[in-house]
């Protein structure tokens, strides 16, 4: 599907902005596939399937018409032809976890180049890596801010500060309990833009797993 640009109101761009650090509340899921892995955990096309119930959706969190749809992808080869930068990605997940969907957010109004890759568990949790321009990194943005103290905190990946937070916002004043999100910029990353940046999210695992995850992250 094509992506469209929408027109909205400087109150919705900031709302998409904030949203941004959980924009996998608008992707489609699809059930992890059956098999082993092949080489450099890449799917053949007719692996990556249809929407299943068994990875769960996440919840909306700016209204879906104000957000670009996205364009999806049946592989990391169609990935990388259709991004246009380098794709960088976990080397190592937790036993089970499998490429499951591909989507890529790309607009000219707001600007948006932001690329989805979701792993999914045979008992239905997921880890969602989120990578592109504009994305929270080290400094977490606005969902780092609007959480309560006890929702966020810091950690260290090779070096770097980053930052996580439990939950996510629907407005200024409303937090809810949901995904953990680890949000900096690896340094593998080359993607250009002060706002560009870097995301693991996942139902299921620790700060300390999401970190391990992110400290495999190589291009691919």
């Amino acid at each position: 599907m094509s992506p469209r640009a929408v027109s909205l109101t400087p109150r919705h761009i900031a709302l998409c902005l904030t949203a941004v650090t959980f924009l996998g509340a608008c992707t489609g899921q699809v059930a992890p596939p059956a098999g082993g892995a092949v080489p450099n955990g890449e799917k053949p096309p007719d692996l990556v399937a249809a929407p299943s119930a068994a990875v769960p959706r996440m919840t909306p969190s700016v209204p879906l018409d104000i957000v670009v749809r996205p364009q999806v992808l049946r592989s990391l080869s169609e990935a990388r032809a259709a991004y246009g930068f380098p794709i960088v990605l976990p080397t190592a997940l937790p036993a089970g976890y499998q490429l499951s969907g591909i989507e890529l957010f790309k607009n000219a109004a707001p600007s948006m180049d932001v690329l989805h890759v979701r792993y999914a568990s045979p008992d239905g949790h997921y880890v969602e890596v989120r990578q592109g321009d504009p994305l929270p990194s080290a400094g977490g943005g606005e969902a780092y801010r609007l959480a309560p103290t006890d929702s966020r905190g810091t950690a260290t990946i090779d070096g770097q500060t980053a930052a996580w937070v439990h939950g996510f916002a629907t407005s200024p004043t409303t937090w809810h309990p949901g995904p953990l999100t680890l949000m900096w910029k690896p340094s593998a990353m080359q993607l250009p833009g002060a706002t560009s940046g870097y995301q693991i999210e996942s139902d299921a695992l620790s700060v300390d797993e999401l970190v391990r995850i992110a400290e495999s992250v190589a291009p691919v």
